[in-house]
């Protein structure tokens, strides 16, 4: 998937791809019994990773099979009434679940061709991108983003977890052509979308594409 095609097609919600996350590792799966999820929730202590560049690897986390924490705070701008916005995560290894403002919201893995777009608590994937439905979390101004990524089962030669690129907020009026090659999809909103298709042809590369927010444009069905 490529940036510079959201960039192109949606209507970004936000200055800049988020790529830098306060974060703490937890243990597979744990409740979130000290409020992370909560916008209050003091990260001064937690270091800083950069999820475009840094796996958790390089964190020191090479076999780490369990979870960790995401946090960041992001300024919107207002979104046009009536209009779906989404968080975008560009890669994961592994499952995802998102808070904003301490609300949990849903999201789904981008589909393939001839699959049908599903919104879950917790979506997996390995290497294809994540939307998140915010449009009743978020509010024009600064919001909290938690995000608590667990780890994939499968093997771990290379170290990887959680985000593997970074994110953006979009608003919704069409889903727009991210990755090669085209197809069309119908989704949940109704209408024609063009949907991000799988964003490399070898999965286990890492992705130069951020977490997203915004709202894209829909073409008429």
């Amino acid at each position: 998937a490529s940036a510079q095609n959201i960039a192109t097609n949606a209507t970004l919600l936000v200055a800049k791809p988020v790529r830098e996350f306060r974060w703490k590792a937890a243990e597979r799966g744990a409740p979130d019994t000290e409020g992370f999820a909560k916008p209050g929730f003091d990260d001064a202590a937690w270091p800083t990773t950069d999820v475009a560049l840094q796996t958790w690897s390089s964190l020191g986390l090479h076999n780490h099979m369990g979870s960790m924490w995401y946090r960041t705070m992001i300024d919107v701008a207002k979104a046009p009434a009536g209009k779906k916005v989404w968080l975008w995560v560009g890669s994961t290894d592994g499952a995802v679940k998102a808070f904003v403002n301490g609300q949990a919201v849903q999201g789904g893995v981008e589909p393939r061709k001839n699959e049908t777009f599903k919104l879950v608590d917790e979506p997996a994937s390995y290497g294809a991108p994540l939307r998140f439905d915010v449009t009743s979390a978020i509010r024009p101004g600064a919001n909290a983003i938690a995000l608590f990524a667990t780890r994939g089962a499968g093997p771990n030669e290379i170290g990887t977890g959680g985000l593997l690129s970074p994110v953006l907020r979009r608003k919704i009026t069409d889903d727009p052509d991210l990755a090669n090659p085209r197809f069309t999809n119908h989704d949940p909103d109704g209408g024609v979308s063009e949907n991000i298709s799988r964003t490399r042809a070898c999965r286990g590369h890492r992705l130069a594409d951020p977490v997203h927010l915004g709202q894209t444009r829909r073409r008429p069905g």
